[in-house]
């Protein structure tokens, strides 16, 4: 036996250390830093070997070329992660002459055709199989299955389509861990799954599944210890009988159809200490949260999200000492939020979109492992408390559209890992503290912030020599999974609501306090935010200068300054924002010609509108100015022109008169000749003196 998994051996597998290890039963290298193309007709003469695992390495395992025919009887066979048969995503088809495998771990490999009925088929003895995250297709169980001691099957993450068997509880009876989720199975949850009377999780989650959930899963799964049916389309009311099942610890029901009430009988207090996970968001249930929720001394994690739960918060929440994440968002809740929480180890509370009432609760001051605050969309009057300074850990605070008032509590300066601030759509005043440059907005990433307790399942592979049997370890439940759909929140960015999961969040960054009463000059403070994706300081009162501090916002994506009272130029130094895709400085007192470079060609006219004195593309206004010079020697060419005209009225003048004492002695037909001169000067006169003052 030679085990060398979980190391930090690197490079390739050398090749002349198996050729020699002519006696091996069992071989590991798994969950190291080995990389390279390993061959597996290298184990070809090991005819005595009972199983390798060569999985989560950086290995790409070839198992078709060389041609090369197994002259062993594999047990255990680990090849998880291993970008097996890259280029072809074919099955090994040595598995083809195995008939003595008890445990078998394909995950993680991009396999491709169809479910292999054949490997239950050919190894009765079968005890796990995971194929979790590839491309297989239609699952299949063999029609006379004898597959008795299959404990752990897991075919989750893959493109599986069609119904599951009908009989699927009668083929696997003993199955412990059964996961099917995330693929694309339709029709009913068939009731032989309460056949399965070892069954302790069920994981059908993220499929097309429809209709109720059958009573005989409830009534024959007595020992299920973590039920996932999330993100179906399963309707009709939750069952009250879920209080049977006296070992239930993790429950998840959301994204569902469900209607109805919150039965009461789900908080019952079983012999295990009742649910630590309650997870029915997403659904129609209505009325009121039980008060029996207060007798689950261990709940961890409530969410009731989009529902139509109405009522108040009852007072027996208070008794619930080891909750990290509540989410009640989006329902029709009111009152206060209680202030008798004991919050010592609250990490999320996200209760936006209701109609609660009253103050920030001021026993949230004790929640120091406090993450992320969603309150916004409701009615909370009060001022922003100092002692929220006190919450380091805090990293997401949005209090949008309440009617809070007041200033920005210099303590708010205090949070230095925050990073997503939102307070728009209060009634805030005042000016904005020159420190908040010490808020870190992005500048630092938390990478376990976002981590809360959710059930993921595992195995370990393993041979007992002495025996040459499988042993089979950490067969269940553990936590420290991302849940990114659980902890996402939503933030307007780039003038559109978007929703951060986990994932994004760790990089997001983000500061909306538009809509407020906010004065004074934006402080170029704000320009040391250097990690800030997004800022919005809209509709306010702010006066004085863009700050040119903005410069080094090197991060920025949009920025809107509109409907304030600013003045000055914009500043050219902006261009350095090379990621700017939104901008507004409309309605303002800004002056002088736009810096239409870069990425502000890519700007409209009504990023600008409202600012009478701007000028320059994109709006239809020239920044040419008049000179001083010109118009002095308009005004000289000017008093010419008239001096022209009075001496050419002048001498035409005389001439008229000498004309008409030259014919007055004349005849009268020269007389006539004389009212037609009259007639002639007399009109061209008028037309000059027309000219000269711009008369019609």
């Amino acid at each position: 036996m030679l085990d060398l998994s979980f190391n930090r051996f690197s490079g390739k597998i050398p090749a002349s250390l198996i050729a020699k290890l002519s006696s091996l039963l069992y071989f590991s290298l798994g969950s190291n830093n080995f990389s390279g193309l390993f061959a597996l007709s290298l184990f070809a003469h090991l005819s005595d070997i009972k199983g390798f695992d060569l999985s989560n390495n950086n290995l790409e395992v070839e198992t078709e070329y060389p041609k090369w025919n197994s002259t062993f009887q594999l047990k255990v066979l680990g090849l998880s992660n291993c970008k097996l048969n890259k280029h072809t995503g074919t099955i090994p088809s040595f598995l083809y002459g195995q008939h003595d495998l008890t445990q078998v771990d394909l995950s993680h490999n991009n396999l491709s055709g169809q479910f292999p009925i054949w490997l239950l088929g050919n190894n009765t003895r079968l005890k796990l199989l995971n194929l979790k995250n590839n491309s297989l297709g239609t699952f299949h169980l063999p029609v006379h299955g004898n597959n008795t001691d299959l404990i752990f099957l897991d075919v989750s993450h893959n493109c599986i389509m069609g119904q599951l068997p009908l009989n699927i509880g009668t083929l696997l009876p003993n199955l412990v861990l059964l996961n099917m989720s995330r693929n694309l199975f339709q029709g009913s949850i068939p009731p032989s799954v309460g056949d399965m009377r070892s069954l302790e999780t069920l994981d059908l989650s993220h499929n097309n599944l429809s209709e109720e959930i059958p009573k005989s899963l409830v009534v024959g799964c007595v020992y299920l210890d973590t039920l996932k049916l999330s993100n179906n389309n399963l309707h009709g009311k939750i069952l009250s009988t879920f209080s049977n099942l006296t070992y239930l610890t993790y429950l998840y029901l959301d994204s569902n159809h469900f209607t109805g009430t919150i039965p009461a009988s789900l908080f019952n207090v079983s012999l295990q200490g009742g649910l630590r996970v309650l997870d029915i968001g997403d659904n129609q249930i209505s009325g009121r949260i039980p008060t029996q929720v207060g007798d689950l001394p261990f709940l961890s994690t409530l969410i009731l999200r989009r529902n139509h739960v109405d009522g108040m918060v009852p007072l027996e929440f208070c008794r619930l000492t080891e909750l990290r994440f509540l989410d009640l968002s989006d329902n029709s809740l009111f009152g206060p939020i209680p202030s008798c929480f004991n919050l010592t180890n609250l990490e999320f509370m996200h209760l936006e979109k209701n109609a609660f009432s009253g103050s920030i609760p001021s026993a949230l001051s004790k929640a120091s492992y406090l993450t992320s605050l969603v309150i916004g969309y409701n009615d909370i009057v009060g001022v922003i408390p100092s002692w929220i300074g006190g919450l380091s850990k805090l990293r997401i605070l949005l209090l949008r559209r309440n009617s809070l008032h007041g200033h920005i509590p210099i303590a708010l300066c205090q949070l230095k890992n925050v990073s997503l601030l939102d307070l728009s759509y209060n009634h805030l005043s005042g000016q904005l503290p020159p420190c908040i440059n010490n808020l870190t907005f992005g500048r630092s990433t938390l990478d376990s912030a976002f981590y809360i307790e959710e059930t993921t399942y595992s195995m370990g592979l393993g041979l007992d020599i002495s025996k040459q049997e499988h042993v089979v370890s950490n067969l269940g439940s553990n936590f420290g999974e991302v849940t990114d759909e659980i902890t996402a929140v939503e933030f307007m960015n780039k003038n559109i609501w978007n929703s951060y999961g986990s994932g994004i969040l760790k990089y997001m960054s983000g500061v909306d306090l538009s809509c407020n009463q906010f004065t004074g000059e934006i402080p170029p403070e704000m320009g040391q935010l250097s990690g800030l994706h997004s800022l919005n300081l809209s509709c306010n009162q702010f006066t004085g200068p863009i700050p040119v501090a903005f410069e080094t916002l090197s991060q920025l994506e949009s920025l809107d300054l509109s409907y304030n009272r600013l003045n000055g130029t914009i500043p050219s130094e902006l261009m350095k924002l090379t990621f700017l895709s939104v901008f507004s400085v409309a309605q303002n007192n800004l002056s002088g010609k736009i810096p239409y470079v870069k990425q502000f060609a890519t700007f409209d006219e009504s990023s600008y509108d409202g600012n009478p004195l701007l000028c320059g593309s994109p709006l239809n206004k020239s920044c040419t100015i008049e000179d001083p010079k010109g118009e002095e020697d308009d005004d000289d060419d000017d008093d010419s022109l008239v001096s022209f005209y009075a001496a050419f009225v002048g001498s035409y003048s005389v001439f008229l008169l000498g004309t008409i004492a030259f014919l007055y002695f004349t005849s009268q037909r020269r007389a006539v000749c004389f009212l037609h001169v009259i007639d002639s000067w007399c009109g061209f006169l008028l037309y000059k003196i027309c000219m000269l003052f711009n008369c019609k």
